[in-house]
C-alpha cells in the first residue's frame, strides 16, 4: 500500500479493473441497436393522413390505413429512418414505386408512391441515406410519401417512433 499525505480528499472513484471497458461495450451495443430502430421522419413534410381507420381518399369507403402519409413536393428526398438491407425496390401495384428495408431486429420499413427509388434489392443502407424521391406513383391522389413500420411482420403505428426522435432532438437542442 502507498502512504497518503494528510489533508487529502475528493470523491471516491473505485478502480474500474475492466468495468469501464464493459460499459463502453454496452454503450456501443445500445448505439448499434438504436441505428437499426426506425426513428424520425423519412421526409420533412407534416403528416397528411395518420395510421388507423379513415375514409379512403379515392372511393370514400371506410378503410384501415396501415401507415402514415407525409406531405411533400414531387422530387423531395426520402431518407431511410434506420440502417438495414433493402428487401424490395420495385413497382408494386397500388403502392407504385416501393422500397422495403429490413433492419435486422424484427423491424421493417416501407416507403411507397415514390417518383423513383435510388436503391436496389440486397443493398446495405445507412440511417439518413436518400433512398428515393417523393412522387405520386400507384394509387395516389397527389405527391406524398406513404410510410409504414412493421414489427415482426405486423403493422405498427409509426407516430410514436417519430415522436421519440423529435423528443431526443429537442432535448439535445436544450442542452446546447
Amino acid at each position: 500500500t502507498s502512504k497518503t499525505a494528510g489533508n487529502t480528499g475528493g470523491p471516491f472513484v473505485p478502480d474500474p479493473d475492466g468495468g469501464y471497458e464493459d460499459l463502453l461495450k454496452k454503450a456501443d451495443s445500445y448505439l448499434n441497436t438504436i441505428k437499426t430502430m426506425p426513428l424520425g421522419k423519412p421526409v420533412g413534410g407534416s403528416i397528411s393522413s395518420g395510421y388507423g381507420k379513415r375514409d379512403d381518399p379515392l372511393n370514400k369507403k371506410r378503410a384501415f390505413h396501415e401507415g402514415v402519409d407525409f406531405r411533400g413536393k414531387r422530387g423531395d428526398k426520402v431518407r431511410t429512418t434506420a440502417s438495414g438491407t433493402v428487401l424490395r425496390a420495385f413497382k408494386n401495384g397500388s403502392f407504385g414505386n416501393y422500397v422495403e428495408i429490413d433492419h435486422g431486429n424484427g423491424y421493417r420499413t416501407v416507403y411507397a408512391h415514390l417518383q423513383n427509388y435510388l436503391v436496389k434489392k440486397g443493398e446495405r443502407v445507412e440511417q439518413g441515406q436518400v433512398i428515393g424521391q417523393v412522387g405520386s406513383s400507384g394509387r395516389s391522389t397527389g405527391p406524398h410519401l406513404h410510410y409504414e413500420i412493421h414489427r415482426n411482420k405486423k403493422h405498427i403505428d409509426p407516430t410514436s417512433f417519430i415522436k421519440i426522435a423529435k423528443m431526443s432532438h429537442s432535448f439535445a437542442a436544450a442542452q446546447e
